[in-house]
């Protein structure tokens, strides 16, 4: 977001209960100064009095239903923000009329997957012509795209019988990038291998030993192996040799169906997976491979191009914060629709003609529809593309937030969609598409080791 100006709409004036009221008692007054036969005139005076202190409020109101829409709000937070950090929200509230506004009440929400640390998200002001007014608070934010709530403003009087509520638009967004928890080294990896997962052993230009030769006109000497020269008293030169390292093409989708964002705060499925993707990718683009994210969202489906190089990780990083919280909405979209149509439509826009790694992350929360998600995953693997597909436990994230009796209840009830998942896994696995589930921290380390193994037998 940065810096956000909106533009302040006034919706209606209302009168409050004590307008009611004042009305009933100058209405009283008068009539019983009427139906009097002495003594009207402090009545009468009275009544008119109360009239005039009911009236004067509501000739003000409709001085601010004018000046409100010359009233700006500029929403600044500081960008880029990275998840769990604290970040200030300050809003300033600027009078451009020549109207004055003796009570006005400002409230500018966050996004309601803010937690509020700090400050307060409303203030209460007196704004003159041409004059500005600041206030702050702070939240903990959480990656991803999130949209405030329409900014609200009320004007009243001083004596609180009229008020004139507006709205300021374009709603404040604000990105936020997924933190990086750890990215594994290549040692560290490959010695943790799986037995079966070995490299190909091919010369080359790479980081490891593969034996030495003897040296041949041409050879670099910084190559040479002195030791093993030694032995022969320097009468032959012998050389190192390294294993070449083939660099891989990944292709990281996300699916972004409302299931994916179950789970507690800061524990939810595309939170773990959103940086899960963003240690994969620096973990590759340091390894020398060309790196892409894609991901679809209200239909639309959203990629950026091949990156290569560790000083590429911001882009990744910039898709990755682009991913967009849903709002509370009644109906929730079939499964997988939008993520056939990134794969389908999307990923071929951007996908070289080559062998490709393409690794999909959804959390299959159904199998209705799951079988063209399948023939989509199929047709790619046809292509001559590696295709894997990473399904995160909706209920592992959901059991972060309970425990006890809670915890096992929600295993019994958690039963048949666990069932019903491994109904499609097995599926995917029987066509011929490796599948794996994983925990809240098993998806990054699953994904590197399964990269491993595409490198050496590449």
């Amino acid at each position: 977001m940065g810096d956000t100006e909106l533009s302040v709409t006034a919706l209606a004036a209302t009168a409050t209960r004590r307008v009611v009221w004042l009305a009933l008692i100058a209405g009283t007054m008068a009539a019983l100064a009427i139906l009097s036969l002495h003594e009207t005139g402090p009545l009468l005076a009275a009544s008119v009095i109360i009239a005039v202190v009911g009236i004067t409020p509501a000739i003000y109101i409709g001085a601010a239903l004018k000046g409100l829409n010359s009233v700006r709000l500029r929403v600044f937070v500081r960008e880029p923000a990275v998840e769990g950090e604290v970040v200030e929200v300050r809003v300033e509230v600027e009078n451009r009329s020549r109207a004055a506004f003796e009570l006005m009440e400002v409230t500018v929400h966050p996004s309601p997957y803010f937690k509020v640390v700090g400050g307060s998200t409303t203030a209460v002001m007196s704004l003159g012509p041409r004059e500005r007014a600041s206030f702050s608070y702070y939240v903990r934010v959480r990656a991803g795209t999130h949209v405030f709530p329409e900014p609200r403003i009320v004007v009243k009087d001083l004596l609180g019988l009229m008020r004139v509520e507006a709205v300021a638009s374009p709603r404040p967004t604000l990105r936020v990038y997924p933190r990086i928890v750890h990215v594994p080294t290549v040692g560290v990896t490959l010695a943790s291998r799986p037995a079966g997962m070995a490299r190909t052993k091919r010369r080359g230009r790479g980081v490891e030993f593969y034996g030495i030769r003897e040296y041949v006109p041409g050879d670099e000497f910084r190559w040479i192996a002195w030791k093993a020269s030694a032995r022969t008293g320097m009468r032959r030169l012998f050389v190192k040799e390294f294993e070449e390292e083939s660099s891989v093409n990944v292709f990281m989708v996300i699916d972004t169906h409302p299931s994916m964002f179950a789970g507690p705060p800061g524990s939810t499925i595309i939170e773990y997976v959103m940086r899960s993707v963003a240690e994969i990718a620096a973990y590759a683009l340091r390894r020398g491979d060309s790196v892409a994210v894609l991901y679809a969202g209200r239909g639309i489906t959203h990629e950026n191009v091949p990156v290569r190089g560790l000083a590429n990780l911001g882009n990744v990083l910039r898709v990755l914060s682009s991913i967009t919280w849903p709002e509370m909405v009644e109906h929730v979209p079939p499964p997988y629709v939008s993520l056939v149509q990134t794969l389908v439509r999307g990923l071929p826009k951007v996908l070289p003609r080559e062998r490709n790694t393409i690794i999909v992350f959804t959390s299959l929360p159904h199998k209705e529809g799951s079988e063209e998600l399948i023939r989509s995953l199929e047709r790619l693997r046809k292509q001559g593309n590696y295709v894997m597909l990473v399904a995160p436990l909706v209920e592992f994230f959901e059991l972060a937030g309970l425990s006890g009796l809670e915890a096992a209840v929600y295993r019994l009830r958690a039963y048949a969609s666990i069932k019903e998942r491994n109904e499609v896994i097995r599926e995917l696995r029987r066509r011929g598409i490796p599948a794996i589930a994983v925990g809240p921290k098993d998806i990054s380390d699953a994904v590197i080791r399964r990269l491993e193994w595409v490198r050496a037998v590449t």
